[in-house]
């Protein structure tokens, strides 16, 4: 695929959608705040998976294997702590 050479733009739209969501949750009516925790959720993930391909793209080839290495502990991470979460909800309480 076809690399930007610039990624500006979309580090801009991202934290676009945050300060907007975020903005949205602290000053528009309680019954639109769903749309704005949307909002907030979408620039929070392109954030989180911008930071991730912005470690990719800067570092050098020698730096693969560990951003490779990161990538996966995060998804295992993303996996297992819904997991984890739900089963320590469910322990009874003493």
């Amino acid at each position: 695929g076809a690399r930007m050479r610039d990624q500006r733009a979309v580090s801009a739209g991202v934290m676009a959608l945050v300060m907007i969501g975020v903005a949205g949750c602290i000053f528009a009516p309680l019954a639109s705040v769903w749309l704005w925790i949307a909002i907030l959720g979408l620039g929070q993930g392109g954030s989180f998976a911008m930071g991730l391909t912005l470690i990719r793209l800067f570092r050098g080839p020698s730096a693969q294997d560990r951003v490779l290495a990161l990538d996966y502990l995060y998804i295992l991470a993303m996996l297992t702590m819904p997991l984890l979460y739900l089963a320590v909800t469910q322990l009874p309480v003493v």
